[in-house]
């Protein structure tokens, strides 16, 4: 889908197997919409100054699969809350930087990343019910993949960050730089130790 106006614009992906969304046209849009209405994957690839607003809606019920390739989805709302279940993988620099998330209300969340920077400055909100969420931020031998993330994770059961040796979660000289709210009287007990893992080994 090519923006070409000035108005509000809304995708409704139904029942294609791939919904591709590429928007290369600066400031062109107020308000972009996707509307993820069955189970189709997304590849969005949409320039951040397309349009002042971005928004993509998960499916009721549906699983919601976001690849981020080529200007990413930088700023964008993702509202999974009624989905069945979130995977997001970032395949482009700074992919998810400054978006909002909120992940599916009884579901799981899954980030990865194969690009630097992928989710910087980026917000994860937990759903009313979340089960698992995860975010991998090991990719590449920066310290940016995860820099500055805030993750509200309280009503999950269980959430695990992992920046490993070669990424951190935030800042340089491998310090933490991030935000992060673990899970809040979670039922959570295996296979994990505890119910928030926040791994910078």
């Amino acid at each position: 889908t090519q923006c070409a106006s000035t108005t509000s614009f809304a995708v409704n992906c139904n029942d294609a197997e791939v919904c591709d969304v590429a928007c290369t046209t600066a400031t062109c849009l107020s308000a972009l919409t996707i509307n993820m209405q069955s189970s189709s994957a997304l590849v969005a690839n949409v320039l951040s100054s397309c349009a002042t607003t971005k928004r993509i809606n998960g499916g009721s019920g549906q699983d919601l699969s976001i690849t981020v390739q080529g200007n990413g989805i930088k700023g964008f709302v993702i509202d999974a809350g009624a989905s069945s279940n979130l995977n997001v993988d970032i395949q482009a620099i700074a992919g998810l930087s400054g978006a909002s998330v909120l992940t599916p209300d009884n579901g799981d969340a899954t980030f990865s990343m194969s690009a630097d920077s992928g989710m910087q400055l980026a917000t994860v909100t937990a759903g009313s019910n979340a089960q698992s969420i995860v975010i991998d931020c090991t990719y590449g031998t920066g310290f940016t993949q995860c820099e500055e993330i805030y993750v509200y994770a309280q009503t999950a059961q269980f959430l695990s960050v992992i920046a490993g040796a070669s990424a951190v979660v935030g800042g340089h000289h491998k310090q933490i730089r991030a935000w992060i709210y673990c899970p809040v009287d979670s039922a959570y007990t295996q296979p994990e130790m505890s119910p928030c893992v926040i791994d910078t080994s």
